[in-house]
């Protein structure tokens, strides 16, 4: 079900959720909207596979950004590819426990 939403979606936006997961590997571009002045949960945005906003007024312009700017795109789709390599283990034990976490 998660895989079919986000293959109709153009962007996914989200704060802290196992759906960037899905959507890095669909080559979706991701907005991670940050407003709680913490740290961000996974290194998407300093890896280049998002775009961070960390104010209300930060989310238009990143959509634009993540949508429309094809060097930003670009860019996106390299940092993914890196997330993807450095951070998601597809090994059969590594999926397993993607799975659990998303489970929990």
């Amino acid at each position: 079900l998660v895989a079919e939403l986000l293959s109709l979606s153009q962007v996914l936006n989200t704060f802290c959720s196992s759906m960037v997961l899905e959507a890095a590997m669909l080559g979706l571009p991701i907005i991670i909207l940050n407003l709680s002045g913490r740290k961000d949960f996974l290194p998407l945005v300093e890896m280049g596979a998002a775009v961070g906003g960390y104010r209300p007024e930060d989310l238009g312009r990143q959509i634009k950004r993540a949508l429309g700017d094809e060097t930003v795109r670009e860019r996106l789709a390299q940092g993914r590819s890196r997330f993807i390599q450095d951070q998601i283990d597809l090994t059969a034990s590594g999926l397993s426990r993607m799975a659990a976490i998303i489970n929990e």
